[in-house]
């Protein structure tokens, strides 16, 4: 994906389509807070990992660098970015299901920011996202590992031996 080169580019409620906010526009400008937002993310180390992932996240989708593709992009990045924190030994925490299921906190969080530098509610809004679905991908893990053994069980019973002849009897 390449860097959003066109401008008007606003992100309007979904109910009225009252423009909520309109991000950075031009690739010079657009480049620069990319640089920013990436050595915040790797220089910051003062501050704790999900701090940062959440002011990370905050940033990017603020930047809104691409015509598409910007939640996902965002979502994966702290991810990604948890695993190389070594928070995650892989990436494997699918924060797209919390952020999709509480999306009207998540927009409303992220304006509040945006309006009021109201960072305490993000924050907490994030963390508390990591922490649910940490929890609910490690109850999906061990499904996963039963039915898995079940499976192994399953394939090793002994099964009955079929006698061709006393198919025709």
């Amino acid at each position: 994906m390449q860097v959003r080169r066109v401008p008007g580019t606003a992100l309007a409620n979904q109910t009225n389509s009252d423009i909520i906010y309109t991000p950075p526009v031009g690739l010079a400008l657009l480049r620069q807070k990319l640089a920013n937002w990436e050595f915040y993310l790797h220089e910051q180390q003062d501050l704790d990992s999900l701090i940062r992932m959440a002011v990370g996240h905050y940033q990017f989708e603020t930047i809104h660098p691409f015509t598409n593709g910007n939640g996902r992009t965002g979502r994966v990045l702290n991810s990604l970015y948890l695993t190389q924190e070594n928070l995650l030994t892989l990436p494997i925490l699918y924060l797209s299901r919390y952020i999709i299921n509480n999306k009207a906190d998540y927009y409303r969080f992220l304006l509040g920011v945006t309006r009021y530098r109201d960072w305490e509610y993000w924050l907490y809004y994030l963390i508390q996202g990591v922490a649910e679905t940490a929890l609910w991908t490690t109850a999906k893990i061990a499904a996963i590992r039963a039915l898995h053994n079940m499976t192994i069980d399953h394939v090793k019973k002994p099964r009955l031996k079929f006698i061709a002849e006393s198919w025709w009897i």
